[in-house]
């Protein structure tokens, strides 16, 4: 089963750094490159695919301080993941308080 955890953290930790990167790196980067703000265009992630693939690798490899770490930080960072999703909602909701 280890075998099976290394194979589908893989692809996990690839889609909850590429969700990362097309929500906080994409736009920066864009601009870097010297491109105007009118050519951008917005594009999803995948959402919940990367944190259910680490969490899945994470409960497999969880001996593992490298994977351990690794997979708590790529789960946080996974913006198309249901912490980020939880978040939002409590956002939302708390910023209905406040009108």
């Amino acid at each position: 089963m280890e075998i099976f955890g290394y194979i589908i953290w893989v692809p996990g930790a690839f889609f909850c750094g590429l969700n990362f990167y097309t929500s906080f790196l994409r736009y920066p980067v864009h601009k870097l490159l010297g491109h105007s703000k009118d050519s951008f265009q917005w594009v999803s992630g995948v959402p919940i695919l990367g944190s259910l693939l680490v969490f899945v690798a994470f409960i497999l490899l969880r001996e593992n301080p490298f994977f351990f770490w690794s997979s708590i930080v790529l789960v946080l960072i996974d913006t198309g993941g249901p912490l980020w999703f939880a978040g939002s909602l409590l956002y939302q909701k708390l910023g209905n308080f406040r009108s």
